[in-house]
């Protein structure tokens, strides 16, 4: 997860992390209140982490962070412009410390240390089992200061579009909105919702037909009105071990090769 007041900073940041195919960013904020707001939704495992904030200081989000365990990320790292925060920096316990403009290869010595403190991440084979919570049967979203509330089982897919996520729903209509995929990933629940690779979940119960193409490839089919969905090799993979064991997804259809 990103925390910097400065959209550039965040843009290229992201743009740094995204060379590297297993690192994810989550949710990105400008301020102490959004960072506590999201680190309770999404619960980073790292936190790239801005001294001077809109409202406040990086070190604010640890102190309330050391209140609320179920907030505090594995590792902080922190990333600023002004190297007199570093003995503060080490005295809260963050993991490193990078000066902006950050240098793509100091990222990677970063990346490479967090690799071997966290180990790799489990790829598991079947779907995560339902969240405990009741899932709720709505999903709200913010469009052009209107709130819309989209019912869960007419929504087919959501595609991350850079700093946006684009939801399509069953009639073919879709929506822009200013929200991480990450974001979308937590809120959603699995099933029947699936993320099947860094920029795609889908609602796996929406499936009518699966054509499986040259190349690692698959193009998902839904109804008459929405459009398919081109899978990427990842996405692939994912969706063959699924549909290898698309007993535990309850309510998922059968899928048919073409």
């Amino acid at each position: 997860m990103l925390v910097d007041d400065e959209p550039p900073a965040r843009r290229s940041l992201r743009q740094l992390l995204a060379a590297h195919d297993d690192i994810e960013v989550v949710a990105e904020a400008a301020s102490v209140g959004q960072a506590l707001a999201l680190m309770a939704e999404v619960a980073p495992h790292v936190l790239f982490l801005d001294v001077e904030l809109l409202d406040g200081r990086g070190f604010d989000v640890i102190r309330a962070a050391e209140h609320r365990p179920e907030l505090r990320p594995l590792h902080i790292v922190f990333v600023t412009g002004y190297s007199r925060y570093a003995i503060e920096a080490f005295d809260v316990e963050a993991m490193d410390f990078l000066l902006k403009p950050v240098e793509p290869d100091r990222l990677t010595l970063t990346l490479d240390r967090l690799r071997r403190r966290i180990g790799p991440a489990p790829v598991p084979d079947e779907p995560a089992p339902a969240r405990a919570r009741s899932a709720p049967e709505r999903l709200l979203v913010t469009l052009s200061g209107q709130s819309l509330y989209l019912p869960l089982d007419a929504i087919i897919s959501v595609l991350a579009e850079g700093d946006y996520s684009r939801i399509t729903i069953g009639s073919g209509q879709s929506y822009l909105i200013c929200r991480l995929l990450g974001q979308f990933a937590a809120e959603l629940p699995s099933p029947p919702f699936l993320r099947l690779s860094r920029s795609v979940i889908v609602n796996i119960g929406s499936i009518a037909r699966v054509v499986w193409r040259d190349g690692g490839r698959a193009r998902l089919h839904f109804n008459d009105t929405a459009p398919s969905l081109e899978l990427g090799r990842a996405g692939t993979r994912r969706l063959r071990q699924l549909s290898a064991t698309h007993a535990g997804l309850g309510e998922a259809p059968t899928l048919h090769m073409g």
